[in-house]
């Protein structure tokens, strides 16, 4: 098999890891010398020298650079692109690509420099070529180009290039869904020692996947030796496998300790881990004031995002925080400040709400100008949205179509499908409808995950002109046997539920596709599914039965959506999933039929009472604020002593 021919080239590229050394005080010598050596090489630079430029501006833009360092260190490395230097065609193209340090994003330019540098056959160019191609250039023809480059750079050995390749086979991304190849490839950075690949491979097997069962005890050992080699986010892993108990005692205590250690040791992200913790009360009870801690230890160690959740906090309010726009936007500008990614667009987006006493649409399209201008793909694809409506700007289609294309130059795919639907809605539909008809046509033919759904969708529309319904549910379906989980679910749902006098409901057709649709949708995917097949069967015992075992596989996410949709779906499956969890909690005596009785309307009361709740629960049990604190309560009792309500 062509991967494992691919083992040997891998092992070359095996990372030594030495002994730390035990170092004399610092004398100020060392800064000295590179003082010196930095005017040197400077001066070679100057004079035509590649090498020397480029090895200027790997020391200039090493690490986290000042303004001006960072100009100088683009400038050398653009020089040193120019002469030819492979490793530099490659940095130069990255930096382009999205903009940044002075460059504003091109990426004609990028596409030409990695064009020149993959000729030469180095394989991390060829990697980044590769990877460029398949987010670019949509459909079949760009699809095979991008997967031959990365299958021959993984096969000269690059271990980058492996798992990409095999990320692709997990999420069927221009190739069929297959997570044993994918473990094929994660499986050769595993022998060469890359915590990457140790990662994806525990996460495979932390979840399982179709082929591969379930073994937290392999998860948890490739977590462990990934940490030991110095990869945060694997100690990240298993401290999360402590908090659920997974493979091991859950210890809530335990897992904050590691996290606490390990942001200790200088990893913010972990602070950002502890936060979350205490916001979310899955495992743990809600702390505001916890939670608010661990996130100034963030920002105190460095890590400007933790601003931007900060923001995000006092935007949207927490339990126990009303909401402060005020106060968000003061962290917003810290984040900006302190140049945090996205910083500009989370204070845009801020200036842009209407509702706000500040709001300013003029400074919110700056803020968003500047955010693209730095490589924000997010703030690129708002900024395409804006342009193609007349709304806060007149819409523009060159204005338009420019974000979204330079959203997809930065990597987002899926600014594709966005730009396919601003050209078929709003002003700039009547020009450009067959624009986006070849647009979301190549994104098919590219295996790209939501294409297939939404061209499906705009064809039943009439939209665009049908392919016939045959044509339609085809391409459903090949989308979904490749791993597109939109195309499965929407596919679901026209079985389920028809549309119009197009599609009548087929229950049997849907049922015998759910059973060959694990790998794509997951088990707790096709759980949902069956209750939302089964809810329109009514309050029959042996249905309310069914849905409750179908939810008895539900986490708390996909919990807390399905009780949503059956409050108004099948109300009396909804009431008798709080039934039956509140009896086995001793809060309710009677028997479990599904209806809102005296005495279940007394055990929901007393449940939201418990959480501090009553005031949204007054409302009624069947409102949709009931319904969540109820839903939140199933999944995590231990709440009991928080307030959740502000």
């Amino acid at each position: 098999m062509r991967i494992v021919s691919m083992i040997a080239a891998l092992a070359l590229s095996t990372t030594a890891y030495g002994q730390t050394a035990t170092l004399p005080p610092d004398n100020g010598l060392y800064e000295e010398m590179y003082g010196e050596a930095l005017v040197t090489v400077r001066a070679e630079a100057d004079t035509g020298n590649a090498g020397a430029a480029f090895a200027l501006a790997r020391g200039l833009l090493a690490g986290e650079p000042d303004p001006s360092e960072a100009l100088e260190g683009a400038k050398y490395l653009e020089i040193a692109a120019d002469a030819g230097i492979v490793d530099a065609q490659v940095q130069f193209a990255n930096l382009v690509r999205r903009g940044g340090h002075g460059a504003p994003p091109d990426a004609q330019r990028a596409l030409d420099l990695l064009e020149k540098a993959a000729k030469t056959g180095d394989a991390s160019a060829v990697l980044t070529l590769g990877s460029f191609v398949l987010d670019t250039q949509l459909g079949a023809a760009g699809r095979d180009r991008a997967l031959d480059l990365l299958q021959n750079s993984a096969d000269a050995g690059n271990i980058n290039a492996a798992n990409l390749l095999g990320g692709l086979y997990l999420q069927g991304r221009g190739v069929p869904i297959d997570p044993e190849r994918a473990l094929e490839y994660f499986e050769m950075g595993l022998i060469v020692g890359n915590t990457p690949a140790m990662v994806s491979m525990g996460d495979l097997y932390r979840s399982g996947a179709s082929g591969i069962a379930p073994d937290p005890g392999k998860a948890l050992a490739l977590y462990n030796h990934a940490g030991t080699l110095g990869y945060a986010v694997a100690s990240r892993r298993v401290a999360d496998m402590y908090l659920n108990g997974e493979g091991v005692s859950a210890s809530p205590e335990t897992a904050i300790g590691m996290l606490e250690e390990q942001a200790g040791k200088g990893d913010p992200q972990a602070y950002l881990a502890l936060a979350d913790y205490n916001l979310r009360g899955e495992i743990i009870p809600v702390n505001l004031t916890n939670a608010l801690a661990y996130l100034e230890k963030a920002v105190a160690s460095g890590n400007a995002t933790a601003l931007l959740r900060l923001g995000d906090l006092y935007r949207l309010g927490a339990v126990g925080l009303a909401p402060d726009p005020g106060k968000a936007l003061e962290y917003y500008n810290r984040a900006i400040e302190l140049g945090a990614p996205g910083a500009e667009r989370y204070a845009g987006n801020l200036y842009l709400d209407l509702n706000q006493p500040f709001a300013s649409p003029s400074r919110g399209i700056e803020l968003l100008k500047t955010a693209a201008s730095k490589g924000d793909a997010t703030a690129a694809i708002r900024l395409g949205d804006l342009y193609s409506v007349n709304d806060l700007v007149q819409a523009d289609y060159d204005t338009s179509k420019a974000y979204f294309e330079m959203a997809l130059g930065f990597g987002n795919s899926n600014a594709i499908l966005d730009l396919a639907q601003a050209l078929v809605s709003g002003p700039l539909a009547v020009a450009h409808r067959d624009e986006a008809l070849n647009l979301l046509t190549g994104a098919v033919e590219s295996g790209l995950p939501g294409a297939s759904a939404e061209l499906a969708r705009l064809q039943l529309a009439g939209t665009f002109p049908g392919r016939g319904l045959d044509g339609v549910l085809s391409m459903l379906l090949d989308g979904a046997r490749n791993g597109d989980a939109a195309a499965a679910r929407y596919l679901l749902q026209l079985y389920r539920e028809g549309y119009g006098l197009v599609v009548q409901p087929d229950h049997e057709a849907a049922e015998n596709l759910l059973a060959s649709l694990e790998p794509v949708l997951g088990a707790e995917g096709v759980a949902v599914e069956r209750i939302y097949l089964a809810a329109p069967d009514g309050p029959i015992v042996d249905n309310l039965q069914a849905i409750d075992a179908e939810f008895s596989k539900l986490k708390r996410g996909f919990g807390v959506q399905v009780l949503r949709h059956l409050r108004t779906s099948n109300a009396h499956a909804y009431v008798y999933i709080v039934q039956k969890r509140l009896k086995e909690r001793g809060m309710y005596s009677g028997p479990l039929h599904g209806m809102l009785d005296t005495a279940t309307i007394g055990a929901m009361r007393t449940a939201c009472e418990q959480v501090g709740a009553e005031r949204t629960c007054d409302a009624g049990p069947l409102t949709d604020g009931a319904v969540q604190v109820l839903a939140n309560y199933l999944f995590d009792p231990a709440v009991s002593a928080v307030e959740t309500e502000s």
